[in-house]
């Protein structure tokens, strides 16, 4: 009888010390792969600001010395209107160039998944805490991105609407000459249209934080994920599930 319970008894510690083997080999895989998931997205966030700074740098290196030369040619109605429309937009494109200067959400995730990494643990718990994080993110990105992206939307499409309707209509709008129209409407427009593209872009295409989750999330909780990309003769849109 006693043998027989020392065998169960081996069979029980070997059959738990097995499937916690296998636990933790599956728990190391699925740090390797969250691992890479978080830093290739990281690494396409840093490469998106640093384009977005050098877009806007070289917008404004471009647009605001010209504007400047242009609008200070007092004797040249036409070119003093161009100068301010160049000025507005070139300051624009600078100012959202210098927003992508601050390191992005997911890019400060990698570094804390690396933090916790390196501080020790178990590969259940660091999967755990990051998982968690990469969830309030997600879902965080997914409630205010369609409100900001509507918001710069409307602002872009409001502010080229005005200056189309400026350059358009008859003198006398406000009580405005046309010299003095012209030159709203081509503030207007260039500070429309910077804001326009970027409305569209936040509305359409998901964050990094949600196209993380969306990788690690559970078959329940995953939604399609909406990414940007470049084609010949202008920019795309794919849509696809991470399984």
């Amino acid at each position: 009888m006693k043998k027989y319970a020392v065998a169960l008894a081996l069979f029980v510690l070997s059959t738990t010390t097995s499937r916690a083997r296998a636990d933790d080999l599956s728990d190391a895989r699925d740090v390797e792969r969250a691992s890479a998931e978080v830093h290739q997205l990281a690494q396409q966030s840093l490469d998106r600001r640093v384009a977005m700074v050098v877009d806007g740098a070289a917008a404004g290196a471009v647009l605001l010395p010209t504007g400047i030369v242009l609008a200070m040619r007092s004797s040249d109605d036409v070119g003093n209107i161009l100068g301010t429309g160049l000025i507005v937009s070139g300051s624009v494109s600078l100012a959202l160039g210098a927003l992508d200067l601050r390191p992005s959400s997911v890019e400060r995730m990698a570094d804390a998944f690396d933090a916790r990494r390196a501080a020790g643990g178990s590969n259940a718990d660091l999967l755990r805490l990051s998982y968690a994080d990469w969830r309030d993110a997600a879902a965080s990105a997914r409630r205010t991105r369609p409100l900001l992206g509507a918001a710069e939307t409307i602002l872009g499409a409001v502010s080229i609407a005005v200056g189309v309707t400026m350059f358009l209509a008859n003198e006398g709008i406000f009580g405005l000459d046309r010299t003095r129209q012209y030159r709203v409407g081509s503030i207007s427009m260039g500070a429309g249209i910077p804001f326009l593209g970027l409305g569209l872009r936040t509305l359409l295409i998901q964050s990094p934080e949600e196209r993380l989750w969306s990788m690690n999330a559970p078959s329940a909780e995953r939604v399609p994920i909406v990414t940007g990309f470049m084609a010949p003769g202008g920019g795309g849109v794919s849509i696809g599930y991470a399984y």
